[in-house]
């Protein structure tokens, strides 16, 4: 009954504002800002994939309600230089700009070290999350996951 009501009271509330497309600009913009100071010339980008990410599991939520973030992953190799000594680099940047670190997660072996930064995002509506993994001596990966707003009339 209370799924019900719910669901009956948010059909005629206003309708729901999503951030998707800002932040999916602002996801690219930031993931452009990191690639560039990663690879320095030295790395090619192997791979970006950039898409919205949508809970879909809320089956009694209407569609433009369903939550929703955007993420951008990409993967470089590096020829010259060690990717964990890049990840330090990284590090230092993302520190110095006052990103929080989060623990170091142990991935029980498929990436051996992963480091995650949060940032408040200034509409005061969640975080911002950068990942940085590498499993390998030259392999790097950087995710960036946007806040959660909701899905809109998007996709």
């Amino acid at each position: 009954m209370l799924a019900l009501t719910a669901v009956l009271t948010s059909c005629g509330a206003a309708p729901a504002v999503s951030r998707l497309d800002a932040y999916e600009a602002r996801a690219e913009e930031l993931t452009d800002a990191l690639l560039g100071e990663l690879a320095g010339g030295r790395a090619p980008v192997l791979r970006t994939v950039s898409r919205a990410s949508i809970d879909d599991s809320q089956w009694l939520v209407p569609r433009e309600r369903q939550a929703a973030h955007w993420t951008t992953t990409s993967t470089l190799e590096f020829v010259d230089v060690e990717a964990s000594a890049v990840a330090g680099a990284l590090r230092a940047r993302l520190t110095e700009e006052r990103w929080r670190v989060e623990p170091t997660v142990d991935q029980g072996g498929v990436l051996p070290s992963v480091d995650t930064y949060r940032r408040d995002a200034s509409e005061g509506a969640g975080d911002w999350i950068v990942q940085v993994a590498w499993n390998d001596a030259h392999r790097l990966s950087v995710i960036v996951q946007s806040p959660v707003t909701v899905r809109g009339d998007e996709g």
